[in-house]
């Protein structure tokens, strides 16, 4: 499975399995076998993302969304490729690929707080750590995914990972936040509200200085050189205005070209102020979905494409 989130101008390959053809003029067939027909044929050097394998034989997804499967000893599997969108190479377009250099992530749960009057959640962090695990398998490298949970993830702790670890981002490079915690929503005295991510030793009567504001996390997307930002936070606060996401009619080498080109940062939230955190079976009810959006559930046109705007209207 090929998955791309495209988020308005926020563009993020999290996994990409591709192959390279390595034969002359190879037969892409409809089944699993000599016996299908053949559906087009392709060149040594195309490179196409895999949506499965069955014996000897790559289903992959060809750049006009069609699928078709070829045999094993025709290609190799480009490991390093992990981490870019190679969609083929559409007819008149060339091969499209997005220039991540790096992949980063900071991966926040807690479940247990210093101060006495923030309930405890359950599965926080066990939240925290299936978003870690899933990463890898998605090709972040485990080096640049920073794993914080319960007394790890104070406001320092993490201010030191966003701006000292992350220094080393790069302009062509992308990053992932996940927080699953509390989140609080303060009344402002000129009208309005204001929302906080509540770090481990937050201080539930004072945010304005214990807790992470939502206006920090604007901030941070302009502070990191990383090109595409998002950040995914199971918390309910106020302070972001929440749109009804669509996907984009068309998803197409040009279309992703465009996108990926400008820097951008999102974020998709599991509610609004007054909310309470839902937890069940094991995780967070917004990670779950998350997770299970991710795994290739929100590719709601099944072209192997997974879009940002796909997976906020998922979640």
């Amino acid at each position: 499975m090929l998955l791309l989130l495209i988020l308005g101008g926020w563009t993020l390959l999290v996994s990409a399995q591709v192959v390279e053809v390595t034969g002359q003029r190879v037969n892409v067939r409809a089944g699993p076998g000599l016996s299908s027909a053949v559906i087009t044929v392709v060149e040594r050097g195309d490179r196409f993302p895999v949506l499965g394998k069955r014996g000897a034989w790559y289903h992959i997804q060809l750049p006009d969304g069609r699928r078709g499967w070829i045999y094993e000893a025709l290609v190799r599997e480009q490991a390093g490729t992990r981490g870019m969108a190679v969609v083929g190479k559409p007819a008149g377009q060339g091969r499209f690929s997005l220039p991540y250099t790096t992949s980063w992530a900071v991966v926040i749960g807690i479940d247990r707080y210093a101060h006495p009057q923030i309930p405890e959640l359950h599965y926080a962090v066990n939240d925290a750590r299936s978003v870690a695990r899933l990463l890898t398998r998605l090709g972040f490298p485990p080096s640049q995914i920073f794993l914080l949970v319960n007394e790890e993830a104070t406001l320092r702790r993490i201010a030191q990972v966003l701006y000292h670890k992350l220094r080393a981002a790069g302009p062509n490079d992308r990053l992932f936040v996940f927080f699953a915690g509390h989140g609080q929503t303060v009344p402002l005295p000129k009208g309005g509200a204001e929302g906080f991510l509540l770090p481990y030793d937050a201080d539930p009567t004072d945010p304005f200085t214990t807790a992470l504001s939502m206006t920090e996390v604007k901030r941070i997307g302009q502070r990191i050189a990383a090109r595409h930002i998002l950040f995914a936070v199971d918390a309910c606060y106020s302070g972001f205005t929440v749109t009804r996401a669509v996907a984009p009619p068309l998803v197409d080498a040009r279309y992703l070209a465009l996108v990926a080109r400008d820097p951008a940062v999102q974020v998709i939230t599991a509610g609004q102020a007054g909310e309470q955190v839902e937890e069940a079976y094991g995780h967070g009810v917004f990670t779950q979905q998350l997770l299970k959006g991710l795994e290739g559930f929100a590719d709601s046109d099944r072209n192997g494409v997974i879009t940002g705007l796909e997976l906020a209207a998922f979640l």
